[in-house]
């Protein structure tokens, strides 16, 4: 397997109170696969492999399975891949975040994002009887869009972070509808210091936050 990828990312204050962001991420996998279910190690199977063969192949006599052969059939052919099912995946695509960020105050901020992001195909790894369960899932790709506020009060000794956001998956997901969620609902964050000092950061999805003291 091998990964390949160029971002970028730009912050443009347009004004004093309004940032655009955006970023952007070009990737590049290559998959490759040499997949079976071995049978040839004993527990059986390497013993029943040629009864079966002969049966699907109108009484044909075909060798023993040696301890590297696979008892994966194809499905076609009905014959073992011997040497493992080969399969090559090579996906690309380009993931992207763009967002508006707005501050009434120094102490509070408003935004919003749009992100599209991607999950990357695969092979499944598994036991397999023929050759066609070992297939790829292919990548899939999700729409994200999230909107919030971040305030602090009382000298920065609290923090109220807030977000709501809606998935927009693709069809084939298993979860192909959309989704709305409110952040937790909300986040408060509030600790005190030796140092009066202090800043706490909520990371854009929700239920984690982390808070550093300076």
């Amino acid at each position: 397997m091998k990964n390949y990828a160029v971002f970028g990312n730009v912050d443009w204050d347009v004004s004093k109170q309004v940032t655009v962001t955006g970023g952007v991420r070009l990737n590049k996998s290559d998959r490759h696969a040499k997949i079976c279910t071995q049978g040839g190690y004993g527990g059986g199977v390497d013993q029943a492999f040629r009864p079966l063969m002969s049966i699907l192949h109108g009484g044909l006599v075909y060798p023993p399975l040696t301890a590297s052969d696979c008892v994966t059939l194809d499905p076609v052919t009905l014959l073992s891949v011997r040497g493992g099912n080969i399969g090559d995946l090579d996906e690309k695509n380009a993931s992207w975040r763009t967002g508006l960020n707005y501050k009434p105050t120094d102490n509070a901020m408003l935004y919003v994002n749009v992100t599209k992001g991607y999950k990357a195909g695969s092979f499944p790894m598994l036991s397999a009887s023929t050759s066609y369960q070992y297939l790829p899932v292919k990548q899939e790709s999700v729409l994200d869009y999230e909107g919030g506020f971040k305030a602090s009060f009382f000298d920065h000794s609290l923090q109220l972070n807030g977000a709501a956001f809606h998935y927009d998956l693709p069809p084939t997901s298993k979860s192909a509808h959309r989704r709305f969620n409110l952040s937790s609902v909300f986040s408060i964050i509030c600790k005190t210091c030796r140092n009066p000092r202090w800043t706490a950061a909520s990371c854009n999805s929700p239920g984690r936050h982390y808070t550093a003291c300076n």
